[in-house]
């Protein structure tokens, strides 16, 4: 259970540093423009207002991935400092985690690829994001921890995000595999309901 809550935690933790930038633009965008507004009145999408609540969603993919690019570079360098030490299986999971964050920003990009008002904004972006470049990093990611750390107590996350992930990919087979050893050999994981509903 506690494996669950510190995965939670993560994820939870990665969505607050998200609305942290977030919330940093819509107050420096405040005191550029001196208008009183509270964050949530910036950040809140309006009724009828399509190209508006597009072009906010595109601004915080774009904090978002700019936060993200941070935090890969940070983790790689923990990474070389922490080689060969206990921390490295859960920093290589860590890694993951990030390489799927910035696959959906790619797919936010990619949805968006025809939208001239997002390709007038974020042109680079728009035009070069691949999703399936960042999920195949995910996998190349997980079967290396799977590979290397045989004993890594998070192993039962590390197998059911290899097998979702695969299935974004299209690779069934090889994520039906992953789901049953999932199943098979870590019966008291909170992931094995998961894993039972994603092959049924």
């Amino acid at each position: 259970m506690n494996r669950v809550c510190n995965y939670k935690l993560r994820i939870t933790v990665m969505v607050a540093v998200a609305t942290v930038a977030v919330c940093s633009f819509a107050v420096a965008k405040d005191k550029k423009s001196k208008v009183q507004s509270t964050v949530a009145d910036e950040l809140k999408f309006k009724q009828n207002d399509e190209k508006g609540n597009d072009l906010k969603a595109l601004k915080t993919e774009l904090l978002i991935s700019k936060n993200d690019e941070k935090a890969l570079q940070q983790l790689k360098k923990l990474m070389a400092k922490y080689k060969g030490t206990a921390l490295e299986p859960s920093l290589h999971f860590r890694l993951a985690e990030l390489y799927m964050r910035r696959a959906k920003t790619a797919t936010f990009f990619e949805v968006h690829r025809e939208d001239n008002q997002i390709i007038r904004f974020s042109p680079l972006a728009t035009k070069s994001s691949n999703s399936r470049h960042w999920v195949t990093k995910a996998v190349d990611t997980y079967d290396e921890i799977q590979r290397k750390f045989v004993h890594f107590r998070d192993m039962d996350l590390v197998l059911f995000n290899n097998a979702f992930s695969r299935q974004i990919l299209g690779q069934e087979k090889l994520a039906i595999t992953l789901y049953k050893q999932v199943i098979e050999n870590f019966s008291e994981s909170p992931m094995v309901p998961d894993c039972h509903l994603a092959i049924g």
